[in-house]
């Protein structure tokens, strides 16, 4: 099964469960370029966006900017934390190791963070709630 046939599925799983709540479609962006959510989402400001499995398949230098663009399109943030400790390797675009978007020398500040239980232990995964924008530690 394909992403965004999986994607789809899922979307219309969660507006099911969901009927009080909206559920944007899946959407494939380029989370690089800047301001790509205001321009997709025209005048749309959200409750919650989840991004899964997005920032850790680009190089290190882009884990800083593709964050920064959820900063004005929303209030929460659910993302994947990978607590592995491989941070310190770079990647091509669409390489994959873990990251752990918590620790040096990125240092973002989760409201709350829980394991992913249903994961295998490779990655360490765990899903965590920020607030936008993202806190940085000093």
């Amino acid at each position: 099964m394909e992403a965004n046939e999986l994607a789809e599925r899922r979307f219309g799983e969660a507006s099911r469960r969901l009927q009080k709540t909206t559920v944007n479609s899946f959407r494939t962006l380029d989370l690089v370029a800047p301001g790509i959510i205001e321009q997709t989402f025209p005048d749309v400001h959200f409750d919650v966006i989840m991004c899964h499995d997005a920032i850790q398949h680009d190089p290190r230098s882009n884990v800083r900017s593709i964050p920064s663009n959820f900063d004005l399109a929303g209030d929460r943030l659910v993302l994947d934390v990978d607590k592995a400790g491989r941070d310190a390797a770079d990647i091509a675009t669409g390489d994959f190791p873990p990251l752990g978007i918590t620790e040096s020398p990125y240092g973002y500040e989760p409201e709350c963070m829980d394991k992913n239980t249903f994961q295998k232990d490779f990655e360490q995964e765990h899903f965590a709630i920020f607030k936008l924008p993202l806190p940085v530690s000093a």
